[in-house]
């Protein structure tokens, strides 16, 4: 009967052990899950702070592309309406010259001939008709045309 008290006595210290055991391991595994939890929350935390970092970079990278498309725009429509501004003169210079010459009639197209023929250089060259010439000249166009004689 000792021997049977004895056993239960060991069984029933086995039994507590076990459960102070089991409540440590359970302690353990508790403060180890409220560690990870915690940095859990941290890294989310850290996460969402970058998320609103990328956000804010990627709208003031936005802001910057959509201004500088505005003033590229702004530039471009600038540069048309100088140029518009520049071909309307043009168009009405050359009307009213268009007009003056009309309102002159013929003679304005012959003053106009007149002012092309000005820039056109003759090279006039003696004609001979001597039948038994002493001798005979010649010289190439592009001679007479830089000025050079031969």
């Amino acid at each position: 009967n000792q021997e049977v008290e004895h056993l239960k006595a060991e069984l029933d210290q086995l039994t507590q052990v076990k459960i102070q055991r089991e409540q440590a391991v359970r302690n353990s595994k508790e403060v180890e899950m409220k560690k990870l939890e915690g940095n859990l929350a941290a890294d989310l935390s850290a996460a969402q702070t970058e998320l609103i970092r990328a956000r804010a970079e990627a709208d003031l990278a936005y802001a910057e592309k959509i201004g500088q498309g505005k003033m590229a725009k702004l530039d471009k429509e600038t540069q048309a309406a100088l140029q518009t501004a520049k071909d309307l003169a043009l168009f009405d210079d050359a009307k009213k010259h268009t007009l003056a010459m009309e309102a002159r009639g013929e003679s304005a197209v012959r003053a106009a001939l007149v002012d092309k023929l000005i820039g056109i250089e003759f090279d006039l060259v003696p004609y001979s008709r001597d039948p038994a010439p002493q001798r005979i000249e010649q010289e190439t166009t592009t001679a007479s045309v830089l000025g050079i004689k031969k």
